[in-house]
């Protein structure tokens, strides 16, 4: 047992692991512990007492599923530094609380909290706590607003290149680009990976009236210059927003795309509609977008939803007017309903006009889904979609070119299609220019392959 390097514990009662962590100041070896503790009748603090009087702690991860008491981490009588370096605090914990462990444990390079109590501190510290090895913190559940956050950076002294956080109260303090700004340049100079995360559950009182102007303060050179942006999430009754690095999208596969350009990051944020109750009394999906369409401008709309009703997205895209992309896992298959709003269209074309060029369309059984798309967004430029079972790819080919040529587009000039290569050989490109030349259907082509996409470019 001296040699003994590592120790994980996994659905032990508090009152059986107690016992166990006080024969473990025997192993001179022992630097990293992993507790799963069912519940506690204990108080924690004596579970963290005995854990850091262990001499050769560098890793500990605490997991408590159930807590039955009340933990006060002030009544320790004699500090002890110890040599932990990675702390995971998998448990509900006060900010008082967490600070005390954190004067115990300066020699600490990462730490990971599951979720803080509610942010009530009310005494502030008259010196940082020095913790010059801090490099990585995440917080899962950070219970309280920007304002809290920014007191919590102003108590510790560290040179985080790492930072996770979910924050659950004070919408309008998140969207603040500006405090952001602040608070990194102060608090957070050398940060290189970020999450920054809020949970909107419509717990608290809405604040902003339909008069709100939207804000663009996460488009400013600021941002830009960091390459961050600004993600929104509709899932069921929650709008959850993101800031982070930008990542690679799908319109950044077009040939001759300048990725991450200043004017694309400056016009970046997206809302991604990932999940709705179907059966709820109201329709969320626009009840949320409108909400949305008060406080910020949204560029890029995404709907992860299977048989996507068309006269939501109709909805929709009113009340969000300076979309660019849109991209959609797959229409409805009922026509029906599309017919009301395709007179709208017809009857009065300007007040449903939009800024939308780009559309993907994930997949497409019934061409009627491109004539509508089409019709709802007549600045279409390119055309993305991947299945378009049970139409073969001639059919769908044809069928667009005679429509653009039909109507005398002007601005559709690009389709990609997901045609993965056969092992048999690949003669995709050369029938399909067979096809075009053979019924006229365009002069100045050029079609290409880049790995699983096959590209129809003309002029």
């Amino acid at each position: 047992m001296s040699s003994l390097q590592s120790l994980h514990i996994y659905d032990i009662h508090s009152n059986l692991l107690v016992p166990i962590l006080d024969k473990l100041t025997a192993l001179p070896r022992l630097f990293s512990l992993s507790f799963i503790i069912a519940n506690t009748y204990e108080n924690i603090d004596h579970i963290y007492q005995l854990i850091f009087a262990l001499p050769k702690l560098k890793s500990i991860s605490l997991t408590i599923n159930s807590i039955h008491s009340q933990s006060n981490l002030l009544t320790y009588t004699k500090k002890r530094q110890n040599t932990i370096e990675y702390l995971s605090i998998n448990h509900q914990i006060s900010v008082d609380q967490l600070f005390d462990i954190l004067t115990y444990t300066l020699q600490i390079c990462r730490l990971k909290v599951h979720e803080t109590e509610i942010y009530n501190r009310h005494i502030h510290r008259e010196l940082p706590i020095e913790l010059i090895n801090l490099r990585h913190i995440s917080i899962g559940k950070f219970n309280g607003n920007l304002n809290h956050f920014e007191k919590f950076l102003s108590e510790i002294s560290c040179k985080l290149t790492y930072l996770y956080i979910n924050l659950t109260c004070g919408e309008n303090t998140f969207l603040n680009g500006d405090q952001w700004k602040r608070l990194i340049l102060q608090y957070l100079p050398e940060l290189k990976k970020h999450h920054l995360g809020f949970n909107n559950r419509f717990h608290e009182r809405i604040e902003y009236s339909i008069d709100s102007t939207p804000s663009d303060s996460f488009n400013t050179s600021f941002w830009i210059e960091r390459q961050d942006v600004l993600e929104i999430q509709i899932f069921t009754s929650c709008i959850q927003y993101f800031i982070h690095r930008y990542k690679k999208r799908w319109y950044n596969d077009m040939p001759n795309n300048i990725v991450n350009s200043s004017v694309e990051l400056s016009k970046s944020t997206r809302l991604t509609i990932v999940f709705i109750n179907p059966n709820a009394s109201h329709d969320i999906a626009r009840v949320f977008t409108r909400h949305l369409s008060i406080i910020v401008h949204i560029y890029h709309l995404e709907i992860q939803i299977n048989d996507f009703l068309f006269q939501t997205l109709f909805k929709i895209m009113r009340l969000v007017p300076e979309l660019i992309t849109l991209k959609i896992r797959s229409l409805s298959s009922d026509r029906s309903i599309d017919l009301s709003y395709t007179d709208l269209l017809e009857e009065n074309p300007e007040q449903y006009r939009n800024k939308i060029a780009k559309i993907y369309l994930e997949t497409m059984s019934h061409i009627e889904e491109f004539y509508l798309l089409l019709e709802l967004c007549p600045s279409m430029t390119y055309f993305k979609v991947d299945h378009t079972h049970p139409m073969n790819i001639e059919h769908v080919l044809r069928s667009i070119l005679i429509k653009i040529n039909n109507d005398h587009n002007d601005h559709l000039r690009l389709l990609c299609f997901r045609i993965p290569t056969s092992k048999n050989g690949d003669n995709t490109i050369a029938k399909l220019e067979k096809m075009i030349n053979d019924e006229n259907l365009l002069l100045d082509y050029e079609i290409k392959r880049v790995c699983n996409n096959v590209y129809v470019e003309w002029k």
